[in-house]
């Protein structure tokens, strides 16, 4: 919620030239990029998940 209230305020004073700078092109790169982040952020719970499962756990648990 914060992000969004940022994002608003930067956009409220910097006014018309961002959105001159805003086509459908960049918007379009900027959600493939949130959808890529989402990606990587996910996949790291599989990691996580995977080295949960592993012999290596007790070893983690002891420290």
């Amino acid at each position: 919620m914060a992000l969004v209230e940022v994002v608003s305020i930067c956009f409220a004073l910097e006014g018309p030239s961002v959105l001159r700078a805003l086509t459908v092109q960049t918007v379009l790169v900027i959600c493939i990029n949130a959808v890529l982040a989402n990606i990587a952020y996910c996949a790291a719970y599989v990691v996580d998940v995977v080295l949960q499962l592993s012999s290596l756990r007790s070893a983690w648990r002891k420290r």
